[in-house]
């Protein structure tokens, strides 16, 4: 990841703000810290679940046919 930062601006309701500022005071962390590491954290949980999504989604093939030989397969 870049260190390069951006300034942006952002809308939020005032409760949430506020929480998240003193979540931050209460972490000795800035505002800014809080509110990146809370993002980067939601996008890689959100990637995880995709991957996981992606990775048991199968499909039922049939009966599994545990018997197969190498000369089953490569019958000459």
């Amino acid at each position: 990841m870049s260190d390069t930062r951006v300034r942006t601006t952002i809308r939020l309701p005032k409760t949430l703000k506020n929480n998240v500022q003193q979540q931050a005071l209460q972490m000795n962390i800035s505002f800014q810290k809080l509110v990146e590491t809370a993002l980067q954290s939601y996008l890689s949980q959100k990637h995880q679940q995709n991957a996981s999504q992606i990775i048991t989604h199968a499909k039922d093939i049939g009966t599994p046919l545990d018997s197969l030989t190498r000369e089953d397969i490569y019958a000459d």
